[in-house]
């Protein structure tokens, strides 16, 4: 068995585990492979959306999102 082990959370992290999921999708149905995402709080925080409210056009509350809502469901 392969097993993935991504660390970090961010974009990076979460791009590289969902474009993996894809790839190896026929072998993670398998359960050849793993692929894990390991990040210290859980929570996404989309960064240029800091500008908008410096600007006021955006709420802080709205940047932030559960990481589990951004990954591939194969992904763990």
């Amino acid at each position: 068995m392969n097993r993935i082990l991504i660390l970090g959370g961010g974009v990076g992290g979460t791009l590289t585990a969902n474009l993996l999921a894809r790839r190896l999708r026929r072998r993670l149905q398998a359960g050849t492979a793993t692929i894990t995402v390991v990040d210290t709080s859980g929570e996404h925080v989309y960064q240029p959306g800091f500008m908008y409210i410096a600007m006021g056009g955006e709420r802080a509350a709205n940047l932030h999102r559960p990481e589990r809502s951004l990954l591939d469901e194969r992904v763990t």
